[in-house]
């Protein structure tokens, strides 16, 4: 079970990283990261949907070892020996709690920790292209603003480097601010966070962009020009990083239950809620072996290329019912979410466990072939 497990596992992360990599590349290409930064963020995407993958690869694997051993006679001299569904149905919950432990520690640990790894490889990669990189003398697109990463001392002097400049500033709430240079440079390195900038032949002039003109605190009619001059900026006015846990999907288990509420996180419900979703996630490892003894129950020389995939599309059913009772409780009754997804799942157990018990005949018996 183990075995199958993990190989069922490698074909639906290697899935997930395919349908992932566009995206990837992307963010890789706006950033303007390097190759070992794209590795890298590659492989910190692999956490994601482990919590996903790992009940339903452990479905699987429970019914392939099940159904082996039923068809290899195993289980048949087992029951002539006296032992009942019990003796398969213990061993097969003490791998799901390994399971369950398993998606707790990746999902609520390693997964949290990955995603701000990504923000932070991101993030050192594109101020390292503005304040000093490789890639100096370009304009980059940010989320509000068009920045130019200027050339050092050395690069400034070779043909063509020279550009003109368009920058468009906000002045208020309804002045604009155009800035005209004929080009930038930058004399010094980054320092503290603070990128000096030195532009020739500059021009700007300030416009008032509201339709009204009878304001009370009009903009003020400014126009000048120079040919040289000097201007500091800083690099955190450029590129905004946010904490670890702003939106609470970066803070690890242990963390969300005692996070208090503190301004610049996300409110309680928020933060139970994303508790509750790994929570539901963990469930699943408990209803995967259940699902599977009664799945290889039903399993017969007709049925048997339907019964697996019924079961894991059940198992995926169960898990959009979590995921729609979490975010309803999170307006409704938002302490209880927990307790009912924990209802849900004894109940369902419990269930899967008197069907095994009823056609426990079926569980023994070889189906494929000549009994």
């Amino acid at each position: 079970m183990a075995r199958i497990t993990g190989l069922v596992m490698l074909l639906i992360e290697a899935m997930f990283l395919s349908e992932r990599f566009p995206m990837i590349f992307r963010d890789v290409l706006r950033h303007h990261a390097g190759f070992y930064e794209a590795f890298f963020i590659f492989v910190l995407n692999i956490p994601q949907i482990f919590d996903l993958a790992l009940p339903i690869a452990f479905l699987v694997a429970t019914y392939r070892a099940v159904i082996d051993m039923r068809e290899g006679r195993e289980l048949l001299v087992m029951g002539a020996a006296g032992m009942g569904p019990r003796g398969l149905l213990a061993p097969c919950f003490g791998l799901a709690c390994a399971a369950a432990m398993t998606s707790f520690f990746v999902a609520g640990v390693i997964n949290p920790l990955s995603l701000y790894a990504q923000r932070v490889v991101l993030f050192n990669a594109q101020s390292l292209a503005l304040s000093g990189g490789s890639a100096t003398g370009q304009f980059y697109v940010l989320e509000k603003n068009v920045v130019f990463a200027p050339a050092t001392r050395e690069r400034a002097e070779l043909p063509g480097q020279k550009r003109n400049l368009f920058i468009y500033e906000p002045n208020g709430d309804s002045c604009v601010k155009i800035i005209l240079a004929g080009s930038a440079r930058s004399e010094t390195p980054e320092i503290r966070g603070v990128l000096s900038l030195f532009f020739d032949n500059v021009s700007w002039r300030i416009f008032d962009m509201r339709l009204s003109s009878a304001a009370a605190s009009p903009c003020p009619v400014e126009a000048e020009s120079f040919t040289s001059g000097d201007r500091r900026v800083r690099l955190s006015e450029l590129l905004s990083f946010q904490p670890r846990g702003f939106d609470g999907s970066e803070l690890t288990s242990p963390e969300l239950l005692g996070m208090p509420s503190e301004p610049g996180l996300p409110d309680a419900g928020k933060l139970y809620q994303i508790q509750a979703e790994r929570i539901g996630r963990i469930l699943l490892c408990f209803m995967a072996p259940a699902l599977a003894c009664a799945a290889v129950c039903l399993t017969s020389r007709r049925m048997q290329y339907v019964v697996l995939p019924v079961a894991c599309g059940g198992l995926m059913s169960l898990d959009l019912g979590f995921e729609w009772i979490v975010h309803a409780g999170a307006f409704l009754h938002e302490k209880r979410v927990i307790a009912e997804l924990v209802l849900m799942t004894i109940g369902g157990c419990v269930s899967l466990i008197f069907l095994t018990w009823r056609l426990q005949n079926t569980l023994f018996r070889p189906q494929f072939g000549r009994a």
